[in-house]
């Protein structure tokens, strides 16, 4: 199977699930308008600026589409390259291929709340997707809001090798020992993610080092976020760090023992599912689109009320005063949904299979 993937280049996402349906054995030939070390094509951007570039490129993509002769053309993010997708089939046809569309989660849950403008754009990107993907059941539902086409869940996973052993969460359900608990919220510093109320919320452990908080060193907010946390004081005990390879960033999660998020909108996230396969206890801003493996009675401890920040320190403390035995019950059970949904090179096979079963619907039409 030849799969065309239009997609954020930039973005680790796109990296690894380009390269695991690449290990798969699938064909993949990767465009974006930004470069990245998966890309194959380099489209072209339109000076005019980010909606003239996707709404431009329909010819570029039918000649892509006439040279390549994919069987599957994926594209990710509906305002993004999920638009420009439907431009071409809307102006050129099905050019012999299958049309599917991966949805991310802010595309869906944010973008359409925006301006009527933003929803149409929704609405049009999903009208021309034979099969659309999301990560999570409410990501699903939000999306039938906009579409009657199909839809089906798949999560973005973290690969096996990374599934923490039962006696590796042991050791880690031990540590909550350690004089100082160590906190990481390693989401970028966008409106989005809120890393402001973590601060805020964070800053009494903080000033008395009862915790110490990593955060990322990326995003447009970063500045006032390091002018904030010099004004509460907290500085000397937040640590930033910079884009790291695969390797390293799992292994400096591993090192932590709380993630913390305060996104607004949340689907199943990425970076949640990493740290309750490595027995990482979340703490995070409660929302639907959690549900999916924070679930059950083990749900509660550590999410919070968004709308009420005192609360972010509240759930930390309740994590902290939890037994080592409690502790480790709520790390296996999360381990064990991550086991069952969440594994990276599972949701490929899945995702692969669904194209399949596209393309014969396609050949039967």
């Amino acid at each position: 199977m030849k799969i065309l993937v239009l997609a954020d280049g930039a973005s680790s996402h796109t990296e690894r699930y380009v390269r695991q349906l690449r290990v798969q054995g699938c064909e993949v030939v990767a465009a974006s308008l930004e470069p990245g070390s998966v890309i194959d094509v380099a489209l072209t951007r339109s000076a005019l600026g980010d909606f003239a570039s996707y709404a431009l490129l329909a010819p570029e993509l039918r000649e892509l589409i006439v040279s390549e002769k994919p069987d599957i053309i994926n594209s990710h993010f509906a305002t993004a390259y999920g638009f420009a997708a439907a431009r071409c089939r809307r102006r050129f046809g099905d050019l012999n291929a299958a049309w599917a569309l991966t949805v991310w989660g802010s595309d869906i849950l944010v973008s359409p709340n925006k301006s009527l403008f933003h929803r149409w754009r929704v609405r049009y990107a999903l009208s021309q997707a034979q099969i659309i993907v999301a990560d999570s059941t409410y990501l699903e539902e939000q999306t039938k809001l906009y579409t009657k086409g199909a839809v089906s869940v798949i999560p973005w996973g973290i690969e096996r090798e990374y599934v923490g052993s039962d006696e590796a969460l042991k050791e880690k359900s031990n540590a909550w020992s350690d004089s100082v608990i160590r906190v990481m919220a390693p989401r970028p510093h966008e409106r989005l993610y809120r890393n402001d109320l973590l601060l805020e919320g964070l800053a009494p452990l903080l000033r008395s080092s009862r915790i110490a908080l990593t955060v990322s060193a990326s995003g447009s907010m970063l500045g006032p976020f390091r002018k904030r946390a010099n004004e509460l004081e907290v500085n000397n005990n937040i640590a930033y760090y910079d884009t790291l390879a695969r390797d390293e960033y799992i292994g400096l999660l591993k090192e932590h023992h709380v993630y913390a998020s305060a996104s607004s909108s949340d689907s199943s996230p990425v970076s949640m599912i990493e740290a309750l396969a490595l027995g990482v206890a979340p703490l995070m801003a409660d929302h639907p689109g959690l549900n999916d493996f924070l679930d059950g009675p083990l749900k509660a401890p550590g999410l919070f009320d968004s709308a009420k920040p005192e609360t972010v320190v509240e759930k930390l403390e309740a994590l902290m005063a939890q037994s080592s035995a409690e502790r480790l019950k709520m790390f296996i059970h999360n381990r064990n949904r991550v086991r069952e949904m969440g594994v990276h090179e599972d949701n490929i096979i899945q995702t692969i299979n669904l194209y399949q079963w596209l393309m014969c619907e396609n050949k039967h039409s």
